[in-house]
């Protein structure tokens, strides 16, 4: 009986920690994000939609995708289960030193990357956009940017680390807030820096290795603060590393089948018009402000507690974690999904069209954007049963179903390139509900069926109050100019249109007893008074 109570107060603080993690990290990767769509506005301003950007478009990419092996994607994910398996018997120190070695692995694998990918350099831009062959004064550009950036690869993996190893704490916001100084980085040295290079575009290469290096500084501080900064040592011979090596392979194999999807169609992308990645790049970089701040921010806030749980309490709690991590994550992720598609050329008009970047070019980019946005509801669900599959230690079947993602992104990729960037788009939004499906169906036999997630019919309740929402944001909508441009006109009527969808979807949420909306106001009220 007192092991049922504690699982039932377990699931209970279960869902506080998820809920106020994910607003925590939901308010930080908010300012990281609007830093990011700003740099990302004054790129377009500054450079246009062309053979320049597109350059370093393919350059900013190499290097963050080589990082998702080294760092969030494969290695850190990996450590937070392993670190809580080790610790749960009370062994701290053991812990802690696993993370110490951990640490030294890391150091040492980064250095042999960043090398070889500096050395290496000219064959990557190859591997990812083969088509800039065409253009070889384009292609050296798009090298000699790669090169500069890969320096990028090692501060943000160690960045990724220290991360995770806070988040075992229940430490947030530190992890959350160092993407701004990135941002913060480049944006300063458009500002001040472009003057002092031939090839002006260069000073954003400068910009990024700034925002790396006040990444590092950021994350050793917040570990230096909560006493749990400690040098890397180099054992690897012990029973957690070697526990976490063998999870290692399945996973990285796992984020090598994944990144492939983003090199086929770059690939693919590259061998376009003039201008396409840079609206593929736009679209793709406002799906990810609300994948960022909702789906991603719940995911991380989910993964110490599904790894604790199940290490403590067994499969009840876990189940039920997940099951409310999805639940919230849809409540949240739908909206903004419908939201983006509906405003798809307000949103465009008003952040794009100033400068070099011209209406042809924003409406290319808003139809992208449309086809984008569904992507935002699979990819973000998916998350949560990655993450509780590594949670179980089990690495294999997110690898299975990678691998036939891929093979359905090709094919629909060579079939729908013919519509350009927008069917590349459209590509990913359906390889994105596939591999969805797929883990919830191998999720639930691995459990033996024990896990019911019950989301059709909140999904459902969402998706119909979101559409609502988006019918009185319409109304708005008309007011605006959206042919101008940017204007303060059309900047206000974007505001409103964007916050009466919001306040309606809220509102009608609490009128329908949505548990996600009460969930998320206690939350904020137990922040906000400490309550």
């Amino acid at each position: 009986m007192t092991e049922l109570v504690g699982a039932l107060n377990i699931e209970r603080q279960d869902k506080k920690n998820i809920t106020m993690a994910a607003l925590i990290q939901g308010v930080f990767t908010l300012i990281s994000r609007i830093a990011g769509m700003v740099r990302d506005v004054m790129i377009s301003h500054i450079f246009g939609a062309n053979l320049i950007t597109d350059a370093f478009n393919i350059a900013f990419t190499i290097p963050n995708v080589l990082r998702r092996f080294s760092g969030e994607g494969g290695f850190a994910v990996v450590f937070v289960p392993v670190y809580f398996s080790t610790l749960k018997n009370g062994q701290e120190q053991e812990a802690k030193q696993f993370y110490r070695d951990a640490f030294g692995l890391l150091l040492i694998t980064l250095i042999i990357i960043t090398g070889l990918g500096m050395l290496f350099s000219s064959s990557l831009v190859g591997m990812f956009a083969a088509g800039f062959s065409n253009n070889p004064e384009q292609f050296e550009l798009t090298t000699l940017m790669t090169r500069g950036l890969f320096p990028y690869v090692f501060m943000v993996s160690l960045v990724a680390l220290f991360g995770s190893y806070l988040q075992c704490y229940r430490r947030f916001a530190a992890m959350a807030a160092a993407p701004i100084m990135l941002n913060m980085g480049m944006i300063i040295s458009m500002l001040f820096g472009g003057a002092y290079f031939s090839v002006p575009i260069l000073v954003l290469v400068v910009g990024v290795l700034v925002g790396g290096f006040l990444q590092i500084l950021l994350m050793a501080w917040a570990l230096k603060r909560e006493n749990l900064w400690a040098w890397p040592s180099f054992k690897l011979n012990t029973p957690a590393m070697r526990r976490m090596l063998k999870l290692l392979g399945p996973a990285l194999f796992g984020v090598l089948v994944y990144q492939l999807n983003i090199v086929i169609l770059r690939q693919l992308a590259s061998f376009l018009g003039e201008g396409q990645i840079s609206y593929y790049y736009n679209a793709d970089r406002l799906t990810q402000f609300a994948t960022g701040i909702f789906g991603v921010s719940i995911a991380t806030a989910a993964l110490p507690e599904l790894s604790r749980g199940i290490a403590q309490f067994g499969e009840n709690a876990f189940f039920n974690t997940l099951r409310f991590t999805l639940s919230i994550t849809s409540f949240v992720i739908t909206p903004c999904a419908v939201g983006l598609s509906v405003f798809a050329k307000p949103i465009i008009s008003v952040l794009y069209v100033h400068g070099a970047f011209g209406l042809d070019d924003a409406l290319m980019t808003a139809k992208t954007l449309m086809a984008f946005a569904p992507s935002l509801i699979p990819f973000s669900l998916s998350r949560p049963i990655i993450q509780a599959f590594y949670a179980q230690n089990n690495t294999r079947m997110p690898v299975v179903v990678g691998v036939v993602t891929v093979l359905v992104n090709l094919a629909l990729g060579l079939f729908l390139v013919r519509y350009e960037v927008v069917g590349l788009a459209l590509t990913l939004s359906i390889s994105s509900c596939v591999q969805y499906f797929l883990l919830l169906i191998l999720f639930r036999r691995t459990c033996a069926s024990q896990f019911e997630p019950r989301l059709l019919k909140s999904f459902l309740g969402h998706l119909i109050v979101a559409l609502g929402a988006c019918c009185v944001g319409l109304v708005f909508q008309q007011l605006g100019d959206w042919e101008l441009g940017f204007s303060i006109k059309n900047t206000l009527v974007l505001g409103f249109t964007a916050g009466a969808a919001g306040l309606t979807y809220l509102s009608l949420s609490w009128f329908c007893n949505f548990p996600e909306a009460r969930k998320l106001v206690e939350g904020l009220k137990l922040r906000l008074f400490n309550r």
